[in-house]
């Protein structure tokens, strides 16, 4: 699975991705993908470790006993380790200060749902959602999925579900029982489902524009100029005030483009009633276009028990509601973070504020989550929902100048208080931005801009821009920093490096067909076809590609004579998996059930240059060519328009253009939902 956040931010400000090897075959920074996936975030932490960590100052496969001060003279600090659970040789190490960076997301949270013990199915948690075919195959009884859970992990849970669902029926062998399988999405509020790649210029002109500027969601929601005032500051508070609220919900839909009410049967609409109550996304590729298909149905409700197959849930207005012959519930209730200071002492934890009953704030820390002020020599990295590498690297450099005593003034930031529940936010430290800026004014360094051609203030606040002091006299970690920035700046210069998997997460579903076949030829038939197009989502069928759809078509053609003939076709569309990706069609082996892939059929090129202009009245938008096929004697030419709203795509076209000894004709075929 990719991140949900692009290299760009995921990244320390003295290592650009492009000195990373992800792949053995391939140099640093070659393929490197904009949302890598975990082991290349594996890959990208051992390459820093390597080059700025010394080997002897990290002991591995140690458990962490206990921590606590000590009373006399020497080391405050005794740390209680041994090298595994089962192992009798304890150690105790002694140190001035101590880090924690256990991490928030510790252990599985597993709410009571009454009856759940008695349940016939399944029950897993939404981190143990791997091997998904395997789990499918453990479904003893019951046709439908229960995933419970309105946040992050719940929408991922939701969609990774409903694709091997898809997948399973459409692939080139369908799965025996496939079609019977339903996912069911249980969360109490709507939320706004928004992909990774996101319009940089929706509107144009004071309208609707047709082929915007697709960037990583994070670099337009952390751009530097999206922020009003002269200074940028974190706000200590995890609620969100009304006004705040509303401008974050008008962001939000401006990305999207509508309420979602287009979505399924509404149950996402985002009404206007509750723009005044904090924002809660998901960030997926498919969950939307599973939803406008029924492929995930959103109940919105909580949970209240299982009776035999029986999921039991209340509405808001308090309806009770049932759901039955339920296999499997995958619970993405999040993460208890306890456990991850379990080994402080008592004592430690009581003038933290420890809050056992409190899973979202359970300690009360200072400065901006890094210490609490009646334990100096204690500090935090990443302890909050959601940590930024950018943050991280912050923190950890707060620290350091505190420790060091480098700090003109040490700041007496307050926790984030927690005012009205109702208004609180879906992470308590979320604002990005107003972290890096903070902790840098804080620090007394400056924001760096992208490149000589930018304002300090223009484009995202990546942590490459906020190196640390140091960065004047280490050549190794400066050099890194510009080449993080450079690539920025090369991104946004290439206005349509992410157009095609821009496109392709788009035209997901189900389409109204409309053909115009004109043939100068009199036996080959001229007229009109209309029908029904869908692009089913399936696992990649070769592994040099990043998605695949099977395309299918059936309609019925009216010939210029009046005949009708009924008449279908399928295809595959691919999306390459390396940058700059791009968007291929593949014919199907007639003799597979039109599932299984043959042959290629085209690879489509965006035209850079006809973006947004109107081509003879049909279409306008973002354009693409075909690459020329040729059958036997017959030469195809194909193009493209889509024309987008928002992340969206309103309408698209194809049109052919085939000549041959027997053969010249031309065909436009226009789609809408």
């Amino acid at each position: 699975m990719p991140t949900n956040a692009s290299k760009h931010i995921i990244s320390f400000s003295d290592l650009a991705w492009d000195s990373v090897k992800v792949h053995e075959n391939k140099q640093p920074g070659e393929d490197v993908a904009t949302f890598p996936k975990a082991h290349e975030v594996g890959k990208y932490l051992q390459t820093y470790a390597d080059k700025y960590i010394p080997s002897d100052s990290i002991r591995r496969g140690r458990e962490v006993m206990s921590v606590s001060r000590r009373d006399g003279p020497g080391p405050e600090w005794m740390v209680t380790n041994r090298a595994s659970t089962k192992s009798s040789n304890v150690v105790v190490d002694e140190f001035d200060h101590v880090i924690v960076a256990s991490g928030f997301f510790a252990t599985p949270e597993f709410p009571p749902i009454l009856g759940s013990e008695h349940f016939d199915g399944l029950v897993i948690h939404s981190s143990q959602l791997r091997d998904v075919d395997n789990l499918l195959s453990q479904m003893r009884s019951g046709t439908k999925i229960v995933v419970i859970g309105g946040s992050m992990s719940g929408g991922e849970a939701a969609a990774t579900l409903a694709f091997h669902v898809s997948s399973l029926r459409h692939q080139s062998a369908t799965s025996v029982g496939a079609e019977r399988l339903s996912v069911h999405h249980i969360t109490p509020r709507p939320f706004w489902s928004v992909p990774p790649y996101v319009p940089l210029d929706p509107i144009a002109d004071g309208a609707s524009n047709p082929s915007p500027t697709f960037v990583p969601l994070d670099v337009v929601m952390a751009d530097l100029s999206r922020r009003p005032g002269d200074q940028i500051r974190f706000a200590p508070s995890t609620t969100f005030a009304p006004e705040a609220a509303k401008m974050f919900h008008g962001a939000l839909q401006s990305l999207i483009g509508s309420d979602q009410s287009a979505l399924g049967d509404g149950a996402l609409v985002v009404h206007k009633s509750v723009s005044g109550k904090p924002p809660w996304l998901i960030i997926s590729t498919t969950h939307a276009e599973f939803v406008r298909s029924g492929d995930i149905k959103v109940l919105l409700g909580r949970a209240t028990g299982i009776r035999g197959s029986t999921m039991m849930f209340q509405r808001g207005d308090g309806e009770a509601v049932e759901l039955a012959d339920v296999g499997i519930v995958v619970m993405a209730t999040g993460f208890t973070p306890h456990p991850a200071l379990s080994f402080l002492s008592p004592a430690i934890r009581e003038t933290l504020g420890y809050d056992l009953g409190n899973h979202y704030d359970p300690i009360k820390l200072f400065n901006l989550g890094t210490m609490h002020p009646a334990i100096p020599s204690l500090g935090f990295v990443g302890f909050y929902r959601g940590p930024y590498f950018g943050v991280l690297e912050q923190q950890a450099r707060f620290l350091g100048a505190l420790w060091t005593k480098s700090l003109g003034e040490v700041p007496k930031e307050p926790p984030a208080s927690v005012g009205d529940i109702e208004q609180r936010g879906q992470f308590p430290m979320g604002d990005y931005v107003g972290l890096m800026e903070s902790f840098t004014a804080i620090l007394g360094v400056e924001r760096m801009p992208l490149s000589s051609k930018h304002s300090s203030r223009e484009g995202p606040a990546i942590p490459a821009r906020y190196p640390g002091k140091t960065v004047g006299t280490n050549s190794s970690a400066a050099s890194e920093q510009a080449k993080a920035c450079e690539a920025v700046v090369a991104t946004l210069a290439q206005r349509s490096l992410f157009v095609a998997p821009a496109v392709f997460r788009a035209l997901q579903g189900k389409w109204k067909v409309t053909r115009e076949i004109r043939s100068a030829v009199p036996t080959y038939p001229s007229g009109i076809l209309t029908g029904e197009a869908n692009m089913y989502p399936r696992r990649p069928s070769d592994h040099g590609y990043a998605a695949e759809f099977l395309y299918t078509e059936t309609g019925e053609l009216v010939t210029a004579q009046g005949l009708r003939m009924a008449g279908s076709r399928s295809y595959v569309y691919r999306l390459s998996e390396f940058e700059p990706q791009a968007i291929t069609v593949w014919f199907v082996k007639p003799e597979s059930g039109s599932k299984e892939v043959d042959y290629l059929f085209h690879e489509m090129e965006v035209n850079h240059e006809s973006r947004g202009k109107d081509h003879g009245g049909w279409g306008s938008g973002w354009r693409a060519k075909g690459s020329h096929h040729l059958c036997v004697e017959d030469h195809y030419d194909t193009e493209y328009w889509f024309r987008f709203h928002a992340i969206e795509i309103q309408e698209w076209g194809i049109g052919y253009t085939v000549k041959g000894p027997s053969k010249d004709y031309w065909t436009r075929a226009t789609y809408v939902r």
